[in-house]
Formats: structure tokens, sequence, C-alpha cells
């Protein structure tokens, strides 16, 4: 929702107003989100070359190793559900997101992928699904025993990242004839892992394995009892052993093998079972089955020429390490029992969802300068009614929308000639010039000669003066009532060519829309005009047309630069069918700078225009631009 401009709203409130209307899902998948998880993730891996993108085709990370051994780390910008939390959804999304960002900064630092690689070419084709799987829930064992202990303030996210995931998902696959899950060998194993590291990370309890072992619990259950026993007697007494053991285990290739040496031990007891499992694995590895709370992102992985040692598995004080190598902030997280909301945790990512939403608003310095300018100009002495800010009620979009890529790539490609012409005037304008005949300066050549004709020769030296160089303040009024219709995006393409192209000569400009019968700040002066693209070309039209009321608005902003050496140009560009055209006329005739018309109608403009052209859809828009520019800059 639009946030309206008040003279009572003070900075802090505007700025935390413009942050909070931008859409959730904006603030997601955001540039500034993924800067801020790409920090975040190459400072915890040390891998400095790590590039993250943020993909709402997948449902929580994948890690990949590119041509050049760095790694790119695609995150979600899914909205994750809280099941079993209830954090603010800004919040949350945060904390969703940094928290999948730090368990692949995990494995980026402490997994050795080549070294498992290597090891699978022992095995069959039809058996890596399963090696996968176990290894990818064992190697999170690992590393996020290791992550919680040497940055504990990332524990919390973790813990509820993976009880919310894990809520309404299973490892098992429904049975429609008995009821619960069934569970064939390789998915018991892998359940019963996942049950036994969650349990001693995180206190959370999948309530698997003693379901799976009672015969008479229907929840999670086996296809047949011989594989129960199986399981029971064969696997489940060696699965303590191999969680303690990778959890405990420096060294990436200690625990390759160890895992490595348990797979063999499973594939062998899989061979006998009534339901293997192997078939499903081999589907499911890399998907990121819902029943793993996380995806299986060791696959078609590089880990590099050198793989940390995760010294903190065989240290469990954290306070053992170095302060600086936690997570930020500094609270401790709480019971590993606990999955209620950190009151602490959820300040800290409510802040760093704001200044996100902030940066998605384009809430820069410049812009918020240029907001107390408005507010300055247009507060008005209260004496009459209408005076005033509050009602012209001068807003700010902050609409999720995106610029036609038709209107934009025109812009960004044809803008130049323009830009060339304007520069051209400016430098003719700003041309050094040389005085002669002065008694001050430097020796005059050309005057030597006379020295030799006359007795009292004068003035015999020039200087070199510079013209007063004047910034330029160039406003533009962008007409989307609902009659320009399909006008708008001709009006769009000059308003877009004419911004490129004198921001390119360092011109100052701003634009100023009328939309929805609402005046709009399409994009504050300070502010370039690639940045705001998404607002200036949407092609969106509706609403009156009380182009008197923009004009004001314009004019009040514009006298401010008076008393400032400054020139100062007003374009409005519109069909000409302003609600009160006499008013309109009387409006410009009044105003003591240039106001330069572009006509999108088919008809010539009736307004009292400095200069105007008529630049419907249809005409040569370059050339008619250039006939405005060798008039502009004078």
């Amino acid at each position: 929702m639009p946030v309206t401009l008040d003279p009572d709203l003070d900075r802090d409130a505007l700025v935390s107003a413009l942050g909070q209307a931008v859409d959730r899902q904006a603030v997601r998948t955001g540039e500034s989100r993924r800067r801020r998880l790409q920090r975040n993730l190459r400072r915890l891996s040390r891998a400095w070359e790590t590039t993250v993108r943020i993909d709402e085709s997948i449902r929580t990370t994948e890690l990949e190793s590119t041509a050049t051994s760095a790694y790119e780390v695609a995150i979600t910008g899914r909205r994750v559900h809280q099941p079993v939390t209830d954090y603010d959804p800004r919040a949350w999304d945060w904390l969703v997101q940094r928290a999948l960002a730090v368990h692949e900064a995990g494995h980026i630092r402490y997994t050795d992928y080549a070294d498992w690689e290597a090891r699978l070419a022992e095995l069959d084709t039809g058996e890596a699904g399963v090696a996968h799987t176990l290894h990818n829930v064992l190697e999170d064992a690992a590393i996020e025993t290791q992550i919680v202990r040497r940055w504990p303030n990332y524990d919390e996210p973790l813990r509820a990242l993976r009880a919310n995931l894990l809520e309404d998902a299973s490892v098992g696959i429904p049975d429609p004839e008995r009821g619960g899950f069934v569970y064939p060998l390789a998915h018991a194993v892998h359940a019963s892992i996942l049950d036994r590291w969650l349990a001693a990370d995180y206190g959370l309890d999948l309530e698997v394995i003693g379901s799976l072992l009672d015969p008479s619990d229907p929840a999670h259950h086996f296809t047949t009892e011989a594989d129960r026993r199986r399981f029971e007697t064969e696997l489940w007494p060696r699965l303590p052993g191999i969680v303690e053991t990778v959890r405990s285990t420096p060294e990436a290739t200690d625990r390759n093998a160890a895992i490595f040496e348990f797979v063999q031990t499973v594939l062998a007891v899989l061979a006998d079972a009534d339901a293997d499992g192997r078939t499903q694995q081999n589907g499911r590895a890399g998907e990121g089955a819902a029943g793993e709370g996380m995806p299986d992102d060791s696959r078609n992985n590089d880990s590099g020429e050198s793989i940390a040692p995760a010294d903190a598995l065989d240290a469990a004080d954290a306070a053992d390490f170095d302060p600086d190598e936690r997570g930020p902030g500094d609270s401790a997280p709480d019971s590993a029992a606990s999955v209620e909301v950190d009151p602490e945790i959820q300040a800290e990512a409510a802040e760093a969802a704001a200044d996100d939403a902030r940066e998605e608003a384009d809430v820069t310095e410049a812009a918020l300068e240029e907001y107390d300018e408005l507010e300055a100009a247009l507060a008005g002495d209260g004496n009459r009614a209408g005076d005033g800010l509050r009602s012209l009620d001068l807003v700010v979009p902050t609409e999720s929308w995106t610029a036609d890529p038709t209107v934009l790539d025109r812009v960004r490609s044809d803008y130049r000639p323009l830009a060339r012409l304007f520069r051209n005037r400016l430098q003719h304008e700003r041309r050094t010039k040389i005085r002669r005949g002065t008694r001050r300066g430097r020796l005059d050549s050309k005057r030597l000669y006379r020295t030799a004709i006359e007795s009292n020769p004068g003035n015999l030296k020039r200087r070199r003066e510079e013209p007063d160089r004047k910034d330029y303040y160039m406003a533009f009024v962008l007409d989307r009532s609902a009659s320009m219709g399909r006008k708008i995006r001709q009006a769009e393409l000059a308003l877009g060519l004419l911004l490129y192209a004198l921001e390119d000569v360092g011109v100052e400009t701003a634009v100023f829309e009328l939309y929805d019968s609402t005046v709009r700040i399409g994009k504050p002066f300070g502010v370039s005009s690639d940045s705001n693209r998404d607002r200036l070309f949407h092609g969106r039209t509706g609403g009156g047309t009380p182009l008197t009321t923009v004009l004001h608005v314009v004019r009040r902003r514009l006298n401010r630069e008076s008393a400032r050496e400054t020139r100062r140009v007003m374009f409005v560009l519109t069909d000409d069918k302003p609600a009160n055209p006499g008013s309109f006329s009387e409006t410009i005739a009044a105003t003591t700078f240039p106001v330069v018309g572009v006509n999108l109608a088919d008809a010539p403009a009736t307004g009292t225009y400095t200069r105007s052209v008529t630049a419907s859809p249809g005409s040569d828009l370059q050339e008619k631009l250039r006939q405005l520019a060798t008039e502009i800059l004078v």
C-alpha cells in the first residue's frame, strides 16, 4: 500500500512505514536479502567467491560448484510454513533463509564431496541412491552439530526450521491399507538416523523409532514382520554408533570412511529384505524429499582442494572457541527441547528483515532528503483551505510492480543519441572563453606586436574566464489517468529516453505522476531512474486527471531551487485532457520557469507551454525529442 507523506511523520517513522509497505515476498526474493545471505555465507564458509541466488522453484536449498571451483548456493524464495512456532512472519522468512545458508556454509567448509564421490565408484549403479541418502543425513548430523557448537546463535534457527519442516512430513510412505506410514528397510534406516541426531542436537523427537520397533503400533511400521526383525537385530544396534561417530569425527575423510563402511553394511542387509526401498531412494536422491527436512545437497558437487576439519565436533564446550567465530549477536541458545519463540532472536531477525524491506523500498539517504524537501515545499502556511501537505495526499508508491521489458529495453538501447545531443549543448554553454587586452593574467603573445608600433601599447595580457556553471533540475509530470490508456507506453518511452539521457550528462531529475487521482513520487531527485525502473515503466493507468494539482506540487518543489543558482524545467507528458483546462493553462502561465509539453494526443497541445511537441503513438519519437533537446539546455 502506498505511503502518504505527512509533516507529522518523523524520518524514522517514515522509513518504517515504507519498509512495512513492501510485499513480504518481495523482501524474501529481493536483491538486498540475496546480498545479506551471501555476505553471511561467505563469512562462515571462508569461501569468498561463493555466490547466492534466491530461487522460488526449489523447496529448500541446493549447492553446486562452478567451472571455476567457486560455489553457487540456491536458497528458496518460497514461504515456509511454521506449524510449531509463531515467529513474526517477516522475521521467520529471514530465519529460514539464514538457517539454510548456514547449513550450506557448513557443507562448504567441512564436507569432502570429492572424496565421497570417489568412494561411490566401488558401488553398483542401483546402490547409489541409498548411499547418497545415508551420506547426506549423516553428514548433515556432522555439520549441524559442528555449527551449533561453534556458533551457538544458529542453534535456534536451525532447530526451528527442522521442527517446522518435519512436523507434517515423514520419511515413510503413506499406507492406505493399514493406515500410518510403511517403511521399506532403507527408509527405516534413514528415519532412525534422523531421529537420533535431531534428538541429540535439538531435542526433537520424530516418534519414529519406538513405533517401528513395536509390532503392535501401526503409526510407523515395516512391510513385513521379517523386515522388522532384520532392522531390529542387524541394523538398529549399529545406528547409535554411526551417528555418534560422525558427530564426533573432525576430519571429513574419516567420516566418509565410517559412513561408507556403514552403507556397505546396510546394503548387505537390504539384499535379503522383502521391501528394500532402493528403487525409491534412487528416485528421490537429490530431490529434497519432504521427510528429509533438507535436500540431498551432496550430489554432483566438488568440495575443492582443501576441507577444514570440523574441530568443534570433538569439543562440545562452545566457550572454548573464539567469540568472533560465533554467529551474529551474543544470545545463547535456550533449552534444546524447546521450539518456542526466542524473543532476542526474533528481535534480531525482525531488524534484519526490516533493513531488507527498507532497501527494497529504495529508502536511501538521498530519497529521504528529497522527502524532507517536499515536506518543506508543500507544508504551506496553513492560512488557506486546501493549503499544506495533508490535503495534497502526496504518496510514495510501494507496490511490487515490474517494469515492462519492451519499454525498458528500448529506453536502455536508444537514449544515447539524445544524451550526446544534451552533452553537446552543455559543453557549448560551459565552454571556456579567453578575454584579451587585460591588465591581469598571462602575457598574450598575440598582442606583443603592439610594443613595436605603439609607445603605450596598453594591456598586453589575457585571462581565461570560466562561465558560471549552473545545475539543472528537471521535474517530469507523467499523466497516468485512465484517459491515457494505451498511450501510456509511448509516454513511458518518452519519459525514459529523456530521463536516461539527462542523467547521463549529470542533470538532476525527478518524476511526479498522477495515478488513481493521486499525486505520486515516481522518482525523487538524487535517485537514479534505473533503480526506480519498476515504478516508472509498469504501464498502469487509472483515475481522473486533476493535472493542475500536480503542477502546483512540482512548482513548489522546483521553486526551492531558485536561490541555488540552478536552472529549472518542468516537463508534462499527457494526452491533453486536464480536468480543468482553464486552471491548467493559468497555472502554466504563472510558472516562472520553462514548462515543456510532450503531448500524446493527435492534436497540438492546448496548454500555454513554453515549448511543446506532439508525440502521439506511431510518430518519430526520437525526432520529436531531439527538437526539444535543442531548446531545453539554454
